[in-house]
């Protein structure tokens, strides 16, 4: 995120994780060289910004300090823009909503043979419902939260969610191997 809250999407590709992890913290400030800029034309944008950018091997990573980055990390969207249909699919979508209901965990085993857990929570706003499909270790997190006591009235915060249509209907699932889905939950 730039000074103005102009965001770009970074990727780095698995094989080099091991590379940045250590010089890379949310919230901090850093220069960049070396990095490859293509054109952000995929099915999973988590910006609008024309372009991505890529760390390549020789990239290098320097963190300025004395600098934060301020503002909000989060780009909400109102959740009637997203169950009306007028919401670009394409792009990741991130929203707070009061928690409704929760559904039963299931183990679901993808095309390839590996399995992962499963949970549908109901999130409303202003008479508007959608359901949020977790996958991995945010059901984890979700049976931690309800499990720590009363979840009456609990507000979740669902970051970088794919919007999709199943049976005519649009709900939002999280993305696996993006930033944390469920960042914030609290009692109003």
């Amino acid at each position: 995120m730039d000074s103005e809250g102009g965001r770009i999407h970074a990727t780095v590709k698995k094989t080099l994780i091991y590379k940045f992890k250590d010089d890379l913290s949310e919230g901090k400030v850093y220069s960049f060289e070396n990095l490859g800029v293509s054109t952000n034309g995929a099915a999973y944008r988590t910006t609008q910004h024309h372009y991505k950018t890529n760390f390549q091997f020789g990239s290098v990573v320097q963190r300025i300090t004395n600098h934060d980055v301020k503002g909000s990390p989060f780009h909400l969207v109102p959740i009637s823009d997203v169950v009306s249909g007028s919401y670009d699919t394409d792009y990741l979508v991130d929203v707070i909503r009061v928690l409704t209901g929760v559904g039963t965990e299931r183990e679901v085993t993808s095309q390839n043979g590996s399995t992962t857990k499963l949970n549908v929570i109901a999130l409303e706003a202003q008479g508007h419902k959608i359901q949020c499909t977790l996958f991995g270790p945010y059901v984890d997190e979700l049976n931690a939260f309800i499990a720590s006591g009363d979840y009456n009235n609990a507000v979740v915060i669902v970051q970088l969610a794919k919007a999709k249509t199943y049976q005519d209907k649009i709900y939002i699932q999280n993305c696996m191997n993006l930033h944390t889905v469920v960042k914030q939950h609290f009692k109003i």
